[in-house]
């Protein structure tokens, strides 16, 4: 993971700990073709005395964003190195916010809007599907978990919007596995180097005994 995911990790985190209001349903539709994917979300917000909404930035990708409303009313974009932030205008209490955005470049991890109005669980109002995918580009391991229905689209319900979807199989990224595996390394070698660090600096500060 690069610097740059770091922060938006980190931003995303922070920006998550402000949450306000409730998030009723959200209904998020992905049209993959090819190398680009143009993504339609709609989000319920109830009792939200201010609304915001943050989708981080991918390596190998670019965002364009079409159209971002509250109830029809445009939302306020701030476009930042990590990610891209929406904001309304005024103090909402609740209503409808429609965002539309096209990416184009690797698609193995596509980003989504993570509203700051969290869901209230135990829910399942969160649903994400994926059209224009051949079952051949669909990844092993996928985040979250989708089922295929009839119709060839791939659907996954939860409690939470996911910060992306990782579904697109790409051979130059690693499979959701090994990057899970790879996180609880670096926690283990970071906390052990914390360990140490700390050790070393008590044995410096014992005093000299003569």
């Amino acid at each position: 993971m690069t610097l740059g995911g770091l922060a938006g990790l980190a931003l995303l985190a922070a920006f998550q700990q402000g949450s306000r209001g409730a998030l009723a349903g959200a209904d998020l539709r992905i049209a993959v073709s090819g190398t680009e994917a143009v993504v339609e979300a709609e989000y319920v917000v109830a009792g939200a005395g201010s609304l915001e909404l943050l989708v981080l930035r991918m390596k190998g990708q670019t965002i364009a964003l079409e159209h971002a409303v509250l109830d029809g009313q445009p939302l306020m974009v701030e476009e930042m190195e990590a990610a891209i932030r929406l904001r309304a205008a005024g103090p909402p209490h609740g209503g409808a916010v429609r965002v539309r955005y096209r990416l184009a470049g690797r698609l193995a991890r596509i980003p989504l809007f993570v509203p700051s109005a969290p869901t209230q669980p135990p829910s399942r109002a969160v649903r994400i599907t994926v059209t224009g995918l051949e079952a051949g580009r669909a990844a092993v391991h996928t985040a979250p978990r989708f089922t295929r229905d009839p119709g060839g689209a791939f659907v996954a319900r939860g409690e939470h919007v996911p910060s992306m979807v990782a579904l697109v199989a790409d051979p130059a990224e690693l499979p959701v596995p090994r990057i899970a595996e790879l996180v609880v390394i670096a926690v283990a070698i970071g906390g052990t180097g914390l360990w140490v660090a700390r050790l070393a600096r008590g044995r410096r500060r014992e005093p000299v005994r003569r």
